[in-house]
């Protein structure tokens, strides 16, 4: 705190790693004001492959936009593949595919902060809710039931998934709620943030997505790597935007909603290689019929076509 205090200079950074400051240092006074806890995603597509960042959200909110403002590379559905099996974070040195596979699983469920790994009773347990959750990635999973599943109480259940978030291992996306309608479905999304992870942890590999192979497998696991994309570009964006999915009670959803203001994008995922009009039902009934339509609504579709 003296530091903050006593060198005015911008800039200064700790690495704490998955340490939260402001829960496990011992200070006196809040830090409000003194300190900003900054989260540090993994690396996107983008930064992977050095091409430029992505700036799709502030072009969707733009009320001058237009399509021709566009501007992306081409990728093949083989090359979206690649990059989800490849994961999401820098590798310290080069290793052969199945030394790297045995090196992250290792370190599943292992290599975490001393001051969070020795509240785990069960760490077997601990394990199996991690695999459980690269299984239900883009799902919403209620805590009650996987509380059932493991045989844990729901305390330890929620404990859990509070320090695989706190981890970098799992993101927990909101219900957007309009406030409008109180039948909305209220319940989070959970995603693991590295596909490369949830891939190796459900043993897939380039076989196992081929055309026509686990067609219901690939797609969650794309839905959370295109999410995870969205989320981590928000930090390069001119404006503040907040990220949620959207469930109505007649089972119209939405994967993904960014929100600024009264301003709402809303992203719908498909894995397919091409999409008809019935794919946007969803997008068209929030816009027209749904809390969309008393505020400006913007829609974008991804999929893996060209």
């Amino acid at each position: 705190m003296n530091i903050v205090d006593t060198a005015l200079i911008k800039g200064q950074f700790l690495l704490v790693g998955s340490v939260d400051i402001f829960r496990t240092v011992k200070v006196p006074d809040s830090l409000v004001g003194r300190v900003l806890s900054l989260t540090l995603p993994p690396l996107t597509s983008a930064e992977i492959l050095k091409s430029a960042t992505s700036k799709l959200i502030d072009w969707a909110f733009d009320n001058t936009s237009s399509n021709a403002d566009v501007r992306c590379d081409r990728y093949t559905r083989a090359d979206i593949i690649e990059l989800i099996l490849r994961g999401d974070f820098p590798s310290i040195r080069e290793l052969p595919a199945d030394e790297r596979k045995s090196a992250q699983y290792d370190q599943v469920g292992q290599d975490m902060d001393l001051d969070i790994i020795h509240n785990v009773k069960k760490p077997d347990r601990f394990r199996q809710i991690i695999k459980m959750m690269a299984k239900r990635t883009a799902t919403e999973t209620s805590p009650t039931f996987l509380s059932k599943s493991l045989n844990l109480s729901r305390e330890t259940v929620d404990f859990y998934l509070g320090m695989l978030i706190r981890l970098s291992i799992l993101i927990r996306l909101d219900a957007w709620s309009s406030s409008e309608c109180h039948r909305e479905i209220k319940h989070p999304k959970y995603h693991i943030v590295d596909s490369g992870m949830a891939c190796l942890l459900r043993n897939f590999d380039n076989g196992s997505f081929e055309n026509g192979q686990k067609p219901t497998a690939f797609a969650p696991i794309f839905e959370s790597y295109v999410v995870n994309e969205f989320l981590r570009v928000l930090l390069f964006q001119q404006d503040n935007y907040r990220a949620y999915h959207w469930r109505s009670p007649e089972h119209r959803a939405i994967d993904l909603i960014i929100e600024r203001d009264r301003d709402v994008l809303g992203i719908e995922i498909k894995a397919a290689m091409d999409f008809d009009s019935n794919d946007l039902s969803d997008l068209r009934s929030f816009a027209k019929r749904g809390p969309g339509r008393n505020r400006r609504f913007a829609s974008i579709m991804i999929y893996l076509g060209s």
